[in-house]
């Protein structure tokens, strides 16, 4: 069994991880000595678990937090409800750290766009009033077909702001790809951008918009971000088509005008879809206070993640990814969206932005880390990656060879490799990486807490 991180004394003693084991252990009067007891306990005596992370995670809510849940009366495992007195709202709880740097948008030719706190704050005032000005209301859907571009986070914080759903895709998707995905939530509003680019190559999307905007009736009005080109491209139906730059023009917003609908615990949030490879996806519906609760457990407990550090997950918006990577704001982390080809020449890749920009936690698929080793890369003798402290693998398992290959290619410095694995299903992770336990050579670190996981062999044993 080889070793190749293991938690320093400031990890075992100082992580908010060490931090709100040891509260719990005076509360509830646990005697867990290390994370897997403590795992064991989180599992066992749930509710408590659930009902004391709520309040040490600064979750801001209106209402009873008792009962933590409550079951159906048929005692079936569906229909119960989470926290049934609480109201709160997603982007609210997003937007009440931020860092001074909110967010940065930067591309695969390293043109850099940053958004500061106000600005952020501003601008979601901005796009919450052009939705009113729409008629969205809470339930409602607004959909984007966008690249990884910071503009995409504020539509979502818009949109939920109002209490109304997400849905997102990637323009990499085909028409019909997006139409069996919309075509059934029946967004009222969808974001959309001109083109993109991905490996030194230019992608016009006007002509594919078109084709969708004709086959979504439910759509009342589209936003377009002129993102590749100088202008957008899409002309009639002039009224039904706004630009992103107008309504920044046309709507005033200051950083203190958000307005936040408070919604019940379990109402809708992000609608996401199945793969779709049997048959037309499925939609996945996932609540708010749920979705909180998970991620900025995530972030702050198995991640660490801290105010003003720098977050950076490759991604589409298509992947539940996107949306567990931009609720690192809740930490007051600035979240970094690269959009365009991690790999486009071996210098001019996703590991030069991490470097430049100094990232702390850097995201990626196992896929991505096999590919530079089948490349035999030697990213640690062109970038020195000082700042990086843990780099996050999912997607795929990651094969015991990538392990030794990131050590000895990648590291140059102590760095914490987590192989993660989640699910669309659950837009979280069943196993994380935690700083308290070590790296070991083709293990993922540890089940996430609250989470029963298991693993079943044919004859069903565990």
């Amino acid at each position: 069994m080889r070793k190749f991180w293991t938690p320093s004394e400031k990890d075992l003693h100082e992580s908010q991880l060490s931090k709100f084991i040891q509260k719990c252990r005076s509360n509830f009067g646990i005697q867990a000595q290390d994370y897997e007891a403590f795992h064991l306990w989180s599992v066992a005596h749930y509710q408590e678990f659930w009902s004391y992370w709520l309040k040490e995670s600064g979750i801001l809510f209106f209402g009873q937090a008792e009962p933590v849940y409550e079951a159906p009366a048929n005692g079936d495992f569906y229909g119960g409800k989470w926290f049934p007195g609480i109201r709160l709202n997603f982007a609210e709880n997003l937007l009440k750290n931020l860092s001074q740097l909110a967010l940065v948008g930067v591309d695969e030719s390293r043109r850099k766009k940053t958004i500061s706190s106000n600005e952020l704050l501003s601008q979601v005032a901005r796009f919450q009033k052009y939705l009113k000005a729409k008629g969205v209301k809470p339930g409602d859907r607004v959909a984007g077909i966008l690249p990884n571009i910071p503009e995409a986070i504020i539509a979502m914080l818009a949109t939920s702001s109002l209490g109304a759903i997400w849905s997102s895709c990637s323009p990499d998707f085909g028409v019909q790809g997006v139409l069996d995905r919309f075509q059934q939530i029946e967004p009222k509003i969808l974001f959309i951008a001109d083109g993109y680019h991905y490996n030194g190559k230019y992608f016009d999307l006007v002509a594919k918009n078109s084709e969708i905007l004709a086959k979504l009736p439910s759509v009342e009005a589209s936003v377009e971000i002129a993102f590749a080109q100088a202008g957008g491209g899409l002309k009639p139906p002039a009224e039904k088509i706004a630009s992103w730059t107008d309504i920044l023009k046309n709507f005033n917003g200051s950083d203190d005008e958000v307005e936040f609908h408070r919604m019940p615990f379990n109402s809708p949030l992000f609608i996401m879809f199945s793969s779709g490879t049997t048959g037309a996806p499925k939609c996945i519906v996932h609540g708010i206070g749920g979705t909180l609760l998970q991620l900025t457990k995530e972030h702050l407990l198995h991640g660490d993640l801290k105010k003003d550090e720098k977050l950076l997950y490759f991604t589409t918006c298509g992947w539940m990814m996107w949306n567990w990577m931009l609720s690192g704001l809740y930490a007051g982390a600035t979240i970094y969206c690269f959009d365009g080809s991690p790999y486009k020449t071996e210098d001019e890749n996703i590991w030069r932005v991490v470097d430049e920009e100094g990232i702390q936690l850097f995201g990626t698929s196992a896929r991505f880390i096999a590919s530079n080793r089948s490349q035999n890369l030697k990213i640690n003798k062109k970038f020195p990656l000082k700042s990086l402290r843990t780099v996050f693998s999912t997607g795929s398992p990651l094969m015991p060879e990538d392990f030794d290959y990131f050590y000895e290619s990648v590291c140059t410095n102590p760095i914490q490799l987590s192989s993660i694995s989640g699910g669309t299903d659950i837009i979280s992770c069943f196993m994380l990486g935690t700083p308290l336990k070590p790296v070991v050579r083709g293990e993922i670190q540890a089940r996430g807490l609250g989470m029963d996981v298991q693993a079943f062999d044919e004859k069903g044993s565990s």
